[in-house]
């Protein structure tokens, strides 16, 4: 995009009232500097005959799609803005004409299947195609059997022009399947990336995905039967978050991760009380030289996460954690970092929109508000210094495993300022962070999760090529499976950097915890309890 002249865009859309994701490609092209909306051009929408199938789908839309399928009208997220509106019945052609008149480089067609556009256009316009289809008449994908899978959804944004953006997303449901509405939320980002990369020389058409046939009305209403019974007696499904998370830590420095294949060396603490979790640490050295580590204290299903201390004694025992902050609702990891005046922790509210910063009290038992450091959440806030400048990495709340968010400051405090091609990665796994980013070899490494079995996270191990305000690159080199051989042998999902230790965290199934406790299993190593040394 040029610096002199941003990138102008004209939107199709289909009546007035379109679902919520397609508001959000909006909110996101508008949002961005270098990018403006010049037109909003509506075609006339034909209410679909009153058939059985028509209605199962809409209730299948309700049902995959609670969030992002809800309707919502254009003008309540375009007002006060130059935006002109065009609500005529003029054909489709017609309508790119008067966008383009209006000053449009490109069109993004929010349209649906039904909606004709012509293979030839003054200028380009952009479509999408899910998995191999193109919307459906809600607004929606059409429905297809791949959602109640787990397996990646892969998501293109089609030019005219031959020119086109994608993303593949992972996100899971906690009852199996794909989470659509966290799918079509990273969706949105797409239009973003296209006006980035439009045009540009050497850009390669990626193969396109097959083409899927529409489901067949039996097999519809077999998953649509599936989806009420599912939603009426709905049951505690095993998954990767589901199970008994506990805190560990492995003797040796974080490095050390990079080459382990199967290491059996964490020393876990104490189990937590039956149905709770510790999950999420970070530690840090008090006055004394004593370890502290400030983790995520879940205490049950229907209550909230908060963020608690506990300190391990030097004979092994735990003396009982003490709470530093708790609010109504589930907060973020906190991230801490160590500067010379004290040690301050990041922490994300995301019921709230925002992103703190704290300092770790003289007394040791709270946290004081330093201030906000983003008037906006991301998920796993986590800050690093390089070439010069404090950065801060975290992922989108609306698409937490697919999209990575990338701010910059000249001080750890603030005010950071977005990346410029923020975001600077949309991928089905490895975008959350997952623990301190650390220097090895010369080389800047950062942790992600990889969700990519949702029964078993894993860690990459992502090496950062390039990092500036402009440009964002990196490689994934190894990837971590967890803790084969110890009790919390099921996954892992956070690594803390601490000098010669690393602070982990490890799950095991919840309903086999409290009999793992009775006895040493016959095929899995107990691990010793964590001794300071």
């Amino acid at each position: 995009m040029s610096e002199e002249r941003p990138f102008r865009i004209g939107v199709l859309c289909t009546g007035s009232m379109v679902p919520h994701w397609q508001v959000q490609c909006i909110r996101r092209l508008k949002g961005q500097p270098g990018i403006e909306v010049v037109g909003i051009a509506q075609v006339t929408e034909h209410p679909p005959a009153r058939q059985l199938r028509g209605f199962m789908e809409m209730r299948m839309g309700g049902l995959l799609f609670p969030k992002t399928g809800k309707r919502e009208a254009v003008e309540d997220h375009v007002a006060g803005s130059r935006i002109r509106r065009d609500g005529s019945s003029k054909p489709v052609a017609a309508l790119i004409e008067t966008l383009k008149a209006q000053g449009a480089d490109a069109v993004l067609s929010l349209l649906t299947e039904n909606s004709s556009i012509p293979t030839t256009t003054a200028i380009p316009v952009w479509h999408f195609d899910v998995n191999g289809q193109e919307l459906g008449t809600s607004g929606l994908p059409n429905f297809g059997a791949w959602m109640y899978r787990e397996d990646p959804v892969t998501v293109d944004l089609v030019s005219t022009s031959g020119d086109q953006a994608r993303a593949i997303f992972n996100d899971r449901a906690s009852t199996g399947g794909m989470n659509m509405d966290a799918v079509m939320l990273g969706v949105a980002w797409l239009p973003v990336e296209m006006c980035r990369t439009h045009g540009r020389a050497g850009q390669a058409m990626r193969t396109p995905m097959p083409s899927t046939a529409r489901t067949t009305f039996p097999t519809l209403l077999m998953h649509w039967l599936r989806t009420e019974l599912r939603n009426t007696f709905a049951g505690r499904r095993k998954s990767a978050i589901a199970g008994e998370w506990n805190i560990g830590v492995f003797p040796h420095p974080i490095s050390a991760l990079l080459d382990l294949d199967g290491s059996t060396n964490v020393r876990w603490l104490n189990s937590p009380s039956p149905g709770s979790h510790r999950s999420e640490p970070f530690g840090y050295r008090a006055a004394d030289g004593q370890l502290n580590v400030l983790y995520r204290k879940g205490e049950g299903v229907n209550t909230s996460d908060v963020i608690a201390r506990v300190r391990p004694r030097n004979d092994g025992i735990l003396k009982r954690s003490r709470t530093m902050l708790s609010t109504v609702a589930d907060l973020g990891y906190p991230f801490v970092f160590d500067r010379p005046d004290g040690h301050y922790v990041l922490i994300s509210y995301p019921h709230q929109q925002r992103t703190e910063l704290f300092r770790v009290a003289e007394d040791n038992d709270a946290l004081d508000h330093v201030r906000t450091v983003l008037d906006r959440a991301v998920v796993n806030p986590t800050c690093f210094e390089h070439g010069g400048r404090w950065w801060l990495f975290g992922t989108d709340p609306e698409a937490p495993d697919g999209v990575l968010r990338a701010y910059h400051a000249p001080r750890f405090d603030g005010p950071y300022a977005p990346h410029r091609n923020d975001p600077v990665k949309m991928t089905g796994s490895g975008c959350r962070p997952a623990g301190s980013c650390f220097m090895h070899e010369g080389a800047l490494w950062r942790p992600s999760v990889n969700n990519g079995d949702p029964m078993a996270l894993g860690i990459h191990f992502n090496r950062i090529t390039t990092l500036d305000p402009e440009h964002f690159a990196e490689e994934v080199v190894h990837t971590l499976h967890g803790f084969p051989g110890t009790l919390y042998n099921k996954g892992v999902r956070t690594v803390c950097a601490m000098g010669d230790i690393t602070l982990v965290d490890g799950i095991r199934p919840a309903p086999e915890a409290m009999e793992m406790e009775a006895a040493d299993s016959n095929t899995v190593r107990k691990s010793k309890e964590y001794l300071e040394e």
